[in-house]
């Protein structure tokens, strides 16, 4: 199949930060550029997590699921692929004090 007019927009995410030292020095986080964490927000813009200064002109895609053009490994291929960067560090959470019911 022909994909040349199909586009996957890959919108990545992230880990937010915190100038909370001891929440973002927790144990078993990674600074890898595919794990997400929390991080000290004065500190993101310096790594690959804050900015895109650092980023490669060209990336492998190989074994990335979705994203690779590898045929046997994603059967869309052929359609052009897009990675939106993330990193800006936000966070969104959400809580209900109530709970509903549907009928």
């Amino acid at each position: 199949r022909d994909g040349g007019t199909k586009w996957l927009i890959y919108m990545q995410g992230g880990g937010w930060c915190t100038e909370v030292h001891a929440l973002a020095n927790v144990h078993g986080y990674s600074h890898a550029e595919d794990v997400g964490h929390p991080e000290l927000c004065s500190s993101r813009t310096r790594n690959y997590h804050g900015s895109s200064r650092w980023d490669r002109p060209t990336r492998n895609l190989s074994g990335k699921g979705f994203l690779s053009g590898n045929p046997g490994e994603n059967p869309l291929h052929a359609w052009h692929r897009v990675i939106v960067r993330y990193c800006d560090g936000t966070l969104f959470l959400s809580s209900s004090g109530s709970s509903s019911s549907s009928s």
